[in-house]
């Protein structure tokens, strides 16, 4: 039978129904690799401006003033993830995955 670029993941961990891993799938799937190349850029892009708003701060309000305000910065950034988790994930549960994923990358694109 001949084999299409579409993988079908099984009860296998990183294997699909004719024996391709995660690797595999890494190297033959073009648009899988651009998608994980722009995920990885775009997360160390937020990850660099996380660090950069922390020296940001230290560096306007002195080493001594500043600690309150970092922390603060810190709950700020992962208060929308603790609020809002219960509700990604009964969301994710009911709808098709494929969906969500396009329209969380229209909405994370704006």
């Amino acid at each position: 039978r001949s084999r299409d670029k579409t993988f079908v993941m099984k009860d296998r961990v990183g294997k699909d129904d004719d024996g391709a891993n995660y690797f595999e799938l890494l190297v033959t799937n073009r648009k899988f690799r651009l998608y994980l190349v722009s995920y990885l850029i775009t997360n160390a892009g937020e990850w660099f401006t996380y660090v950069a708003s922390i020296e940001l701060t230290e560096e306007l309000l002195g080493e001594e003033d500043s600690s309150f305000a970092i922390s603060i910065l810190v709950v700020l950034r992962v208060l929308p993830f603790a609020l809002f988790s219960f509700l990604g994930g009964a969301l994710a549960d009911s709808t098709d995955r494929r969906k969500s994923m396009i329209g969380l990358d229209i909405l994370g694109a704006t």
